[in-house]
C-alpha cells in the first residue's frame, strides 16, 4: 500500500474508511445481483457513482492502489451504461475481485506499505481492464440512422465548486469540510474557491483538513485553490501554515 500517512492524519483515514464502508456495499448488492442475473443493468448507474466516490476519497488520502482499482471499475462501468460492453460471468467476477481489494485495502488502511497488497490491486485492476478492453462480450451495434444532423460542439464542462462556510470552522465544521472536499474531488472538479468572509477563527482540526487538501491539489497540476473574503487573521493563519503556496489570497489588508 502507498507509504503509511502519519498521525495527523488519521481524522482523514477514518473518514476515508467511513466512504468506503459505505459506497462498497452498494458495489456488493449490486455486483450479486449482477452475479444471479447478468442481463439485468439497473444497478449500474449507482455502482458507477459507487466507484467514483471511492476513487475520489482515495486520491484525497493518497491511497494510490484503490484509485487504480476504483478507476477501472468505474471505467468498466461507464462503458456497460453507454452499451459499449456487455458484462458476462467473467467480467463480474472480475469486478468482485476489485471489491474484495478495496474490502481488503480498507482493512490494511494506515498500515505499513506491503508489496503484496500494491501488486494484489495491480492485478485485480489489470484483470478489468483487461477485460474492458477486449476480453468481454462487446455490445451490438446500433444502426446508423439514415439521415444525421451535425451536432454543436458539447460546451466546455463546469469544474469549479465554492464552499462558503457560515460561521466559524470549528471541529464540528470540519467534519462538514471533509466530506464537501471529498466529494467534489471525487466529482473531478478543478477549481475550488472557498469563502470565509464570515470565518473569524479555524479549529486546528479543520486547519489539518485544508493543509492535507492541499497537499494532495498540490499534486495534481490542474487543481487550482482560491480563497476570497478571509480576514487579515484569518489570511495570516493560511501564510503561517505555508497553506499560501497551494491557495490563492487576496491581497493583505482587506478586513480586520
Amino acid at each position: 500500500m502507498s507509504p503509511r500517512l502519519g498521525n495527523d492524519d488519521q481524522p482523514m483515514l477514518e473518514l476515508f474508511r467511513a466512504e468506503l464502508e459505505t459506497h462498497t456495499e452498494v458495489l456488493s448488492e449490486g455486483l450479486l445481483r449482477l452475479e444471479k442475473e447478468p442481463s439485468r443493468g439497473d444497478q449500474i448507474e449507482s455502482m458507477m457513482r459507487a466507484a467514483h466516490s471511492i476513487k475520489g476519497a482515495a486520491r484525497i488520502v493518497g491511497i494510490e492502489e484503490a484509485v487504480r482499482v476504483a478507476h477501472v471499475m468505474e471505467d468498466m462501468f461507464v462503458a456497460v451504461g453507454r452499451g459499449d460492453f456487455v458484462l458476462n460471468g467473467n467480467a463480474v467476477d472480475a469486478l468482485l475481485g476489485g471489491l474484495d481489494m478495496l474490502t481488503r485495502i480498507g482493512e490494511e488502511v494506515g498500515e505499513e506499505t506491503s508489496e503484496e497488497i500494491s501488486l494484489d490491486a495491480e492485478n485485480a485492476a489489470a484483470a478489468i481492464q483487461a477485460l474492458r478492453e477486449g476480453g468481454g462480450e462487446p455490445a451490438e451495434p446500433e444502426p446508423m440512422p439514415e439521415v444525421s444532423t451535425p451536432s454543436e460542439p458539447a460546451p466546455a464542462e463546469d469544474r469549479s465548486c465554492s464552499l462558503s462556510p457560515g460561521g466559524d470552522l470549528d471541529e464540528a465544521a470540519a467534519a462538514d469540510l471533509r466530506h464537501a472536499l471529498l466529494e467534489y474531488l471525487g466529482e473531478g472538479n478543478t477549481h475550488y474557491r472557498l469563502d470565509l468572509a464570515n470565518v473569524r477563527e479555524i479549529h486546528p482540526t479543520a486547519l489539518s483538513v485544508l493543509v492535507q487538501f492541499a497537499r494532495k491539489a498540490g499534486q495534481q497540476r490542474d487543481i487550482e485553490l482560491q480563497v476570497v473574503g478571509a480576514r487579515d487573521a484569518v489570511a495570516d493563519l493560511f501564510r503561517s501554515f505555508g497553506l499560501d503556496r497551494q491557495f490563492r489570497l487576496p491581497s493583505q489588508g482587506g478586513r480586520a
